[in-house]
C-alpha cells in the first residue's frame, strides 16, 4: 500500500509525498525482508522516480531501493 501511495504520488509529481511514502515502504521492506510482493513494488516504483531524479533526495531514495531489491533477488 505505501508503494502505491508513493507510485500515486509521483502520478501527482508531488516529490514531498513520493518521499515521505516510498521511504517508509522501504522500510517495510527492510523489516520484513520481503522479496516477494513489496520487492517487486518497489522496483515498479523505481521506474516513476525517473522524472525527479534530478533532486537528490529521490535519487538517495531510488539508491536504497535498488540495493533492498538487489539483496532480496533471488541469485542465480
Amino acid at each position: 500500500m505505501l508503494a502505491d501511495l508513493a507510485s500515486v504520488s509521483a502520478q501527482r509529481a508531488d516529490v514531498r509525498q513520493l518521499l515521505m511514502h516510498g521511504a517508509a515502504a522501504l522500510d517495510a521492506a527492510r523489516q520484513t525482508s520481503s522479496a516477494g510482493y513489496l520487492g517487486r513494488k518497489l522496483g515498479d516504483l523505481r521506474n516513476e522516480l525517473v522524472p525527479y531524479l534530478n533532486d537528490r533526495h529521490v535519487r538517495y531514495l531510488d539508491s536504497q531501493i535498488n540495493d533492498v531489491v538487489s539483496a532480496t533477488s533471488p541469485k542465480q
